[in-house]
């Protein structure tokens, strides 16, 4: 069980050495994804239809590309001919939708606040999760890589490990940490304080998501409402709407 311990333990080491040594090229990756989403949203109002049509007869291409013209080409095409004002429908939302962020240019910007929210949830449950599995004394435990030991397993005292028999005995053998523990009331009852915790990151996860919804929602409903545009639409849509959520 041991061994397993320190195995995992070592995975995780090592993902946290590869982030920390290729963190800005994951950095790089992000801008460059962000720019070139912005520059598809903004070409969106020109080429909506062309870029809809173009994306449903790609995916037709490649599946009967896949499957040969199977059946399931054909019922597809039918939709698409039957569906084909719904599909109007839907090329004219996508211009109307790159109108309205080309009007509330910061609607672009607010996922990043969104991101920020999550990272702070996160940092806070992987932060409290660690001082509960760590609020207890150290429990070391005897680990042996050769062979059999009668010892193997047992608790130890890494500070007189060395003087006792057991190096002798079972050649090899170390004095490793194993986990933090205890017997009083507070740790018997960790894991239950573990799923309250998970509970609270959860919640705050789902808030930040839901503020993140309402407040791009009340932005695009100022822009839809507005009578004239843009004259009518107020200085501020998304401050305002992000307070009108948090009220």
């Amino acid at each position: 069980g041991i061994n397993y311990v320190l195995d995992a333990r070592e995975i995780w080491m090592k993902i946290f050495e590869d982030y920390t040594n290729s963190w800005y090229w994951i950095l790089i990756g992000l801008v460059i994804a962000m720019i070139v989403s912005l520059i598809f949203i903004l070409l969106l109002r020109f080429t909506a239809g062309v870029l809809f049509w173009f994306v449903i007869f790609a995916v037709i291409a490649v599946i009967g590309y896949v499957i040969f013209l199977c059946i399931i080409e054909v019922i597809i095409i039918l939709m698409l001919i039957f569906l084909r004002k719904r599909i109007c429908i839907a090329i004219a939302l996508l211009r109307e939708g790159s109108k309205a962020i080309g009007y509330i240019m910061s609607t672009l910007f607010y996922p990043i606040i969104t991101f920020l929210l999550l990272a702070v949830c996160i940092s806070y449950w992987a932060i409290t999760a660690i001082f509960l599995s760590t609020s207890g004394e150290a429990v070391y435990k005897i680990m042996t890589n050769r062979g059999h030991c009668i010892y193997a397993n047992r608790t130890c005292n890494p500070e007189v490990f060395n003087t006792s028999n057991v190096t002798k005995l079972c050649p090899g053998a170390q004095c490793a940490f194993a986990f933090y523990g205890g017997e009083s009331v507070y740790h018997k009852y960790i894991f239950i304080l573990q799923i309250c915790n998970l509970f609270v990151f959860l919640w705050l996860v789902n808030f930040a998501i839901a503020l993140g919804q309402c407040t791009l929602a009340g932005a695009f409903a100022s822009y839809y409402w507005a009578f004239k545009k843009p004259v009518d639409i107020p200085t501020f849509p998304l401050l305002a709407a992000f307070g009108r959520s948090l009220r």
